[in-house]
């Protein structure tokens, strides 16, 4: 009967220490979603360009350089290989360069959204062997994979001591950093 006592209570004793004390508490949170744009990003363009001037086109392309201030907010310079068929004054400025500086409006199309729309104004140079001041505005549209992004946008430049403007239609690859 002793030994009848003994294991009762020895089973009472363990089974009162076998509660929930002591269990860590698992914190279930939702993973926090990085967006796809953020302030601070250096991008570099590679891209490709059809130039409509008065019904001729061209082909040519460049390089790019971009610096987003805040995630909407950004400015950027471009250079741009185009073929104008001496319409600037003489028939040796065919290839010319178009360089311009503008300032950059990024609206991404959702909160978790890797596609985002952008507008771009802003003025430069084009030149080759003589200078002309222009400015243009532009719209694109966006989308990233991680650290690389494609680009689609079309931008209207005018010429300021010419007649003479054209549309830009740029296709290439952006590389964020």
């Amino acid at each position: 009967m002793k030994k009848l006592l003994t294991t009762i209570l020895s089973l009472a004793a363990i089974s009162t220490f076998a509660g929930d004390y002591g269990k860590a508490v698992i914190d279930c949170k939702a993973p926090v979603i990085q967006p796809c744009y953020l302030a601070g990003e250096l991008q570099v363009d590679l891209f490709g360009s059809a130039n409509i001037e008065s019904g001729d086109e061209s082909y040519g392309g460049g390089v790019g350089i971009n610096y987003f201030i805040t995630q909407y907010i950004g400015i950027g310079a471009s250079w741009n290989l185009i073929d104008l068929d001496g319409q600037l004054g003489s028939s040796s400025d065919t290839e010319l360069h178009d360089t311009s500086v503008d300032l950059i409006f990024r609206m991404p199309l959702g909160e978790e959204s890797c596609t985002a729309i952008h507008g771009m104004v802003g003025g430069g140079v084009i030149s080759n062997g003589s200078n002309h001041g222009t400015y243009n505005v532009g719209l694109g549209l966006e989308h990233r994979f991680d650290a690389f992004g494609v680009f689609a946008e079309g931008r209207q430049t005018w010429i300021d001591s010419a007649d003479v403007d054209f549309t830009s239609i740029r296709l290439g690859a952006r590389f964020v950093f």
